[in-house]
């Protein structure tokens, strides 16, 4: 089961205004406002349709039965209707308002159960300083008394859980409409890395350290847990696709990924030419020798001749290709001129 929706902020994600949610299936439409487009769809509906709590019990049950229907729920779709930014919570139910006065038919394509707009942001305190000082005392009184102080750190256990912990931090990364969150985070932590090169070198130091034993227990479980390895495969192939596209629809992305590969391919190539017992040589149908070959793919770009195959004249698998074949100082009959 998936968890998406299409998200049509249109670059507004942290603006305020009005919104509404369409069903793609029944083509039905539920209609609200918000301080901040993202947060009212992660944290409120998305939240609470997942977790069967929604307070619209008929956009809960509906979104349930369509679930069910269809085997995935990528058919709710969330659009900006109104942008107000620097609005007011009075204004924003307002404009609402007007909205629902077209939109609501009690019930029928409309998930709104009252035509009149009821606001979930709270409401500020007129004494901010008084409130929270009345919420410290009050905390202060629970951890004082040893039966509540037992049920809190009862409950912050349960939540530091690895299965709680890994589901939630799961969502909070992968989940819909966190792209911006992922976005942010990356670059935060690579101009942290950017600026503090002796704490980026010990981090790689203590990872590298740590590695041989996460091998180890990474290709047991890879052997062993069956469910680990379908798992990971899917995921596998997901991200490749997602690559994939990137590659073609981004430039920068398919320049940077080309240039990664060519490297990756010209390290590849000097390694496995100086593990050869044969010291690289070759001679050309001309008679002209090629010594310390140290890259064979360029080499055999600018011969115009196949990569695969001067390897293969390496290892004697071909005696020769297109007049090309292995040189062996030490040979019998006349030297031909050497070239390097």
């Amino acid at each position: 089961m998936t968890y998406m929706v299409q998200l049509n902020y249109n670059d507004l994600s942290k603006s305020s205004g009005i919104y509404f949610i369409w069903n793609s299936f029944n083509w039905r439409t539920y209609i609200g406002s918000c301080k901040e487009f993202k947060t009212r769809w992660v944290q409120g509906h998305l939240k609470s349709l997942l977790g069967n709590k929604h307070r619209n019990r008929f956009l809960q049950a509906d979104f349930n039965k369509c679930r069910q229907e269809l085997g995935h729920d990528d058919f709710l779709e969330f659009h900006v209707l109104e942008n107000m930014p620097g609005s007011t919570k009075t204004e924003r139910l307002a404009e609402e308002e007007k909205w629902l006065d077209l939109a609501y038919d009690h019930g029928n394509k409309c998930y709104n159960l009252a035509k009149r707009a009821i606001s979930r942001e709270g409401s500020p305190s007129n004494t901010p300083e008084i409130t929270r000082k009345l919420i410290s005392e009050n905390t202060r009184r629970q951890w004082a008394d040893p039966e509540k102080k037992a049920l809190i750190l009862s409950r912050q256990k349960e939540k530091m859980k690895p299965g709680h912990m890994d589901k939630a931090r799961k969502f909070r990364w992968a989940g819909p409409g966190n792209e911006e969150r992922r976005e942010t985070q990356g670059k935060r932590l690579r101009e942290y890395w950017d600026k503090n090169p002796d704490l980026k070198e010990k981090a790689v130091e203590r990872l590298a350290k740590s590695y041989p034993k996460a091998r180890e227990t990474f290709s047991k479980r890879m052997k062993e847990d069956v469910g680990f390895r379908e798992k990971l495969v899917k995921m596998g192939k997901i991200q490749v696709s997602k690559i994939n596209e990137k590659y073609k629809e981004d430039p920068g992305f398919k320049k940077k990924m080309d240039e990664f590969s060519i490297k990756n391919i010209q390290e590849y190539n000097k390694k496995k030419i100086q593990g050869l017992k044969v010291k690289p040589a070759l001679v050309s149908p001309e008679g002209v020798v090629f010594n310390n070959i140290t890259n064979a793919c360029e080499f055999a770009t600018t011969h115009k001749i196949d990569t695969s195959s001067i390897y293969k004249i390496f290892s004697r698998k071909l005696t020769s290709y297109r007049g090309w074949r292995l040189y062996l100082s030490g040979t019998t009959g006349s030297e031909p001129k050497t070239k390097t």
